[in-house]
């Protein structure tokens, strides 16, 4: 496949294609189509007010080697989910999409991610965190049992997915959020045209 740069910027991508992805998928989700066991009523809302969700939300802690304890960068350090929550509370925010913050393998940060949800099933909608590198040939495996046990209901990567990524979402049916940084053109070298 030919590579062609694509000249916008990431809050433009984002804005646009995420708006689009997002309302489609959130709407299956509120019809209950977007998991195999049924309808989830966490998903209701108040008649005539749109579901305000924000997709975007690290949780957790970070076991990379030398990590900080400081809520300093929240994709590499601590996260804490009552702060997450008393952030969108005061931003009206109905529900929050999260996920772990860096780790070298995610299998505990995925379960992390579960046992919040549990908690908050009205608030949180918990998705996968996986590395193509570091967890290549268990990714599979992990994430039929986080989607289908855990009750996460998608998947967000940092790094660009390997075929093992792509065909095990694919199976599940799930979604992929896509955190390009800043190098949106990746995009295109594994979404067909």
């Amino acid at each position: 496949m030919a590579h062609r740069r694509i000249e916008t910027s990431r809050r433009t991508f984002l804005a646009v294609g995420g708006a689009l992805i997002a309302d489609q998928a959130v709407s299956r989700w509120a019809r209950g189509s977007g998991r195999q066991a049924g309808p989830d009523s966490s998903f209701e809302n108040e008649p005539g007010k749109s579901l305000v969700v924000d997709c975007h939300a690290h949780v957790g802690i970070s076991r990379e080697p030398g990590g900080s304890e400081e809520l300093s960068a929240p994709w590499n350090t601590v996260a804490d989910p009552e702060i997450i929550l008393q952030h969108a509370r005061e931003a009206g925010i109905d529900k929050t999409v999260i996920f772990p913050i860096n780790n070298t393998t995610y299998k505990e940060a995925n379960e992390e991610i579960a046992g919040v949800c549990r908690r908050y099933p009205d608030r949180f909608i918990g998705f996968a965190r996986h590395d193509a590198e570091t967890e290549s040939g268990e990714i599979r495996s992990l994430l039929f049992h986080e989607i289908r046990e855990l009750g996460l209901r998608g998947l967000k990567l940092h790094t660009q997915p390997n075929i093992e990524i792509l065909d095990a979402a694919k199976e599940l049916g799930i979604p992929i959020l896509y955190d390009s940084n800043e190098h949106v053109e990746l995009f295109e070298e594994f979404v067909p045209s």
